[in-house]
């Protein structure tokens, strides 16, 4: 079976419910994976969880409560997610999830919105003795 996306062998091993939608939808698991996150992306243009940068980085901002940096995205740094529609505010996070970088042939779903930089790390105040 070829995807009909890309004109790739479609692997089928798969657990049953992820391979009956590969063949359901003619799709290689890759291909599959992108299409899904455009139809996340499509959310209100208030939604600041999915950023996409002008390099075609894909991420999606996590709501753990998780007080464990391990259960968090990026394993809790802070990040501040900066838009480039400049009349949005800047987004602190600690629970930043990547989901790596859109393939080319996929990149005309999705419009850049903006960018994640690691936010520096504060030292911490030590007193004179």
């Amino acid at each position: 079976m070829i995807c009909k996306h890309c004109n790739k062998e479609i692997n089928l091993n798969y657990y049953i419910t992820v391979r009956d939608r590969l063949i359901e939808t003619s799709r290689c698991f890759e291909c599959d994976f992108w299409v899904n996150m455009v139809r996340a992306d499509r959310l209100p243009a208030n939604d600041a969880r999915f950023i996409v940068t002008p390099e075609y980085q894909h991420y999606r901002i996590g709501d753990s409560q998780s007080k464990v940096a391990a259960h968090r995205g990026s394993y809790g740094r802070t990040f501040i997610v900066t838009w480039l529609d400049t009349t949005r505010m800047a987004v602190k996070t600690n629970d930043l999830w990547s989901q790596g970088e859109i393939p080319e042939r996929h990149r005309h779903r999705f419009t850049p919105n903006g960018s994640p930089k690691e936010a520096p790390l504060k030292r911490r105040q030590t007193h004179a003795t």
